[in-house]
């Protein structure tokens, strides 16, 4: 079967029909731009529309008792969604400054993997941000020696976010 390429108006590259969302109202069944220009795009939008921002915080802060409980129950339903929220968690937990020797050890990883560019602890989060190589859909969740290879120091790394994408960080009113 012959791939099918379209070209993104945002970026100017020719692009298969995967990289573009689908699209029910267009003739062609995809979005205007590429996903990763449309990631730009709504970024940009979301950024811009401080009404829409607000409504969202209002929203959250008045049903948050609701959007909990839907929480929780995706959670119990879905031993995927447990997994990974344990997983990060425990992942967050060890980069916090505690000083047990697995905190030690993980700190240490990564500050062997800091770039002369500025990157600190300080920085976490808003420059910076930690990365598994291989992600976390990728293992067998059902066997518990791919689990333990989840969070290895092997397959922990940094990822540099693009200025583009940097986001201040902002004092929750929530």
């Amino acid at each position: 079967m012959m791939e099918l390429f379209k070209l993104c108006p945002k970026c100017g590259q020719e692009k298969p029909f995967t990289d573009f969302y689908k699209a029910s109202h267009t003739k062609d069944g995809r979005g205007g731009y590429c996903k990763s220009c449309g990631a730009l795009v709504a970024k940009k939008r979301y950024r811009s529309n401080e009404g829409a921002r607000n409504y969202n915080l209002s929203y959250a802060k008045k049903h948050r008792e609701h959007l909990r409980e839907i929480a929780k129950e995706n959670a119990r339903n879905s031993p995927w969604i447990r997994i990974t929220k344990t997983l990060r968690t425990s992942l967050k937990k060890h980069t916090k400054f505690k000083s047990n020797q697995k905190t030690k050890l993980v700190k240490a990883h990564f500050e062997s993997l800091f770039p002369s560019t500025g990157v600190s602890w300080d920085n976490y989060g808003i420059v910076w941000q930690t990365k598994r190589i291989k992600p976390i859909c990728e293992f067998d969740l059902s066997s518990a020696e791919e689990v333990v290879k989840i969070n290895e120091l092997s397959n922990l790394t940094i990822r540099i976010i693009p200025e583009s994408e940097r986001v201040p960080r902002k004092k929750s009113t929530i």
